[in-house]
């Protein structure tokens, strides 16, 4: 039964979200050749190849960086850096409250 966990933590300078799965897990030499645009791993399934390079370049614009986590057999989990606020009016909680 596929499983998906969501959750997040702040280390440091920045706030971490992450997304994990129980799937079929990547080998570590593909780790960064899923964020090159039109890469696919899987040409049996549909998909155009650019989700996670759109995602990677929206995490660099905004200073964050985005990586996975895998091995085969073991799930992937793909993890999304932030960095923190700072300032007087800076939350960390959804909507600024």
């Amino acid at each position: 039964m596929s499983q998906i966990s969501i959750g997040g933590d702040v280390r440091g300078k920045e706030v971490l979200y992450f997304v994990q799965d129980n799937g079929l897990g990547i080998d570590p030499c593909y780790h960064q050749r899923i964020f090159g645009l039109f890469e696919r791993l899987d040409h049996t399934k549909g998909g155009t190849g650019v989700g996670w390079t759109i995602v990677s370049r929206l995490m660099e614009m905004h200073g964050g960086r985005v990586w996975v986590e895998s091995k085969p057999g073991a799930g992937a989990t793909f993890w999304l850096a932030f960095p923190k606020p700072h300032g007087e009016n800076a939350s960390l909680e959804p909507g600024g409250k």
